[in-house]
């Protein structure tokens, strides 16, 4: 009896314990369910790791790695620069007009001061574009300045550019990235140090680094807007690329750009945000305007409907191009809509130039380049399907590039690198030297005259004009725009504005 009642006095303290504990429990439930929520904005962290690998300089006007070029757009600026339409407007510029047929007046923009404080001036301009004129350095944008007979200063806001020859759409070529004069002129714009420790007018400056990262800022005196939300860019340092790829998949960067369309082998894609858009690549078939059947524009028109070009851009580069009739990109305010795949269409379309029998064209590409092999099988395949025989001819990139310029192809399969429309106009000129396709139109070359002696809304009524007739004439077979893409973990928050010009654009509003 006495034992049982002493189990029942255990059993009770136990229940009690376990009561206890329970009320406990759901005590500490309660007082997290009643503890206020922190903010989200608390939690962000307004900090982002970049990489920066295979560095040959840090100086913008010396630089030929792409990416360092496209990292240092952060800090450095040109006097215009291409919008979210890809139309010109200005930057470090207020702005331009032509003065006569050779020559045109700059006006600067003021209160931009450099990193160091000092006043951006007309100074800085001349010293940069001299620099590239006279050839004291070489630089990617030397071929911007080719043009340029001599540039003076009126004042410390004003320059008075004059060129060799006319060139309506000169301000296209102010892209070139401004350094400053008072921080290069002493000890050169070829020293290093100097350049290591960056100074510009940009979004980030330069804070620190050391053997394995470089330390940006905001730039809190920035002309456009003092409400950078970005606070630091690290870029980690590595000497490749692929050492890059594995920084990124091991969560040391936070972002990272590539032009690999197969990215998904390399990267993976679990954890990974992918953003892409359209390149400056631009990839087509040249026909030969001169050969007897390819002048009739029925044929180039009923090759373009034939082509599967969603099967080519899937299969081929994983649906990381963009497909385009025209080389205009999709955010112009100038593109248009594509020509849709429709062989029965193109059957018709070579029946009214009389071709219902099988011909055939040879169609030449580089030997070196598998993607475009490939994509050369493909039309080859699409083509046979409406009765147009293809002979692939594979040659060395410079048998190929002769034969291009020399006009000895049928058909071709091409890149070109189009940053703007004014460039088009280069394809189909005359007189130009890269009308490959040897394409002949007077009414479309007097708009071309009427296009370089308009502006604003007349240019642009000249435009829409000049692309009605592209359409129609098809002087090239426009295939589609290669991708770009920038991948992030999936801890980064932002809008992505990326572009050709400035993959990292609007990154002064990202966070994670």
């Amino acid at each position: 009896m006495k034992k049982f009642i002493f189990f029942l006095i255990i059993l009770g303290i136990i229940v009690g314990v376990i009561i206890g504990s329970r009320s406990l429990l759901n005590t500490n439930q309660e007082d997290d369910v009643l503890e206020p929520v922190i903010a989200d904005d608390d939690n962000i962290n307004y900090e982002i790791n970049l990489s920066i690998s295979d560095i040959d300089t840090l100086n913008p006007l010396r630089t030929t790695n792409s990416h360092i070029a496209d990292i240092l757009k952060l800090v450095y600026e040109p006097l215009v620069v291409y919008d979210e339409e890809n139309q010109i407007k200005p930057c470090l510029s207020a702005e331009w007009a032509r003065k006569d047929e050779v020559t045109w007046i700059i006006k600067l923009k003021e209160n931009v001061l450099w990193h160091g404080g000092e006043k951006f001036s007309s100074e800085d301009v001349k010293y940069t574009f001299d620099l590239l004129i006279n050839g004291e350095i070489n630089s990617v944008y030397s071929q911007d300045v080719q043009n340029i007979k001599a540039i003076d200063i009126v004042d410390d806001k004003t320059i008075v550019i004059t060129l060799k020859e006319e060139e309506p759409y000169f301000p296209s070529h102010l892209v070139i990235p401004i350094v400053p004069k008072y921080y290069f002129k002493n000890d050169g714009i070829m020293d290093e140090e100097k350049a290591a420790h960056m100074v510009g007018t940009g979004p980030y400056m330069y804070d620190s680094s050391n053997e394995s990262v470089i330390r940006l800022v905001a730039n809190d005196s920035w002309h456009i807007t003092n409400e950078i939300k970005l606070r630091k860019i690290n870029l980690l340092k590595y000497s490749t690329y692929g050492e890059a790829v594995k920084g990124f998949k091991s969560s040391e960067i936070d972002m990272i750009f590539t032009n690999m369309h197969n990215w998904k082998e390399k990267f993976g894609f679990i954890g990974i945000n992918a953003h892409s858009f359209e390149s400056f690549e631009y990839e087509v078939l040249i026909p030969n305007t001169q050969n007897s059947i390819l002048k009739d524009v029925n044929v180039r028109q009923a090759i373009l409907q034939a082509i599967n070009r969603e099967d080519i851009v899937s299969n081929i580069y994983d649906g990381n191009a963009t497909i385009k009739d025209m080389p205009i990109t999709s955010n112009s305010i100038y593109s248009v809509a594509s020509t849709e795949y429709n062989p029965d269409k193109a059957k018709q379309t070579l029946a009214k130039a009389g071709l219902e029998k099988k011909f055939s064209f040879t169609l030449i590409v580089p030997a070196n380049d598998e993607d475009k092999i490939k994509c050369a099988e493909k039309i080859k395949q699409y083509l046979e399907e409406v009765s147009i025989g293809i002979t692939i001819k594979k040659q060395s990139w410079s048998e190929y590039e002769k034969n291009i310029k020399s006009g000895k192809f049928e058909l071709a399969l091409a890149s070109f690198e189009i940053k703007n429309e004014y460039q088009i106009q280069d394809l189909v000129s005359m007189s130009g030297e890269k009308n490959y396709a040897r394409y002949q139109n007077y009414e479309m070359e007097q708009l071309m005259k009427e296009l370089k002696n308009s502006a604003d809304d007349v240019y642009k009524l000249n435009m829409r004009n000049f692309i009605e007739i592209y359409q129609e004439e098809l002087p090239y077979i426009g295939l589609y725009f290669k991708d770009d893409i920038i991948l992030t973990n999936k801890s980064v928050k932002g809008q992505y504005e990326s572009t050709a010009y400035h993959p990292y654009r609007n990154l002064i509003n990202f966070s994670k």
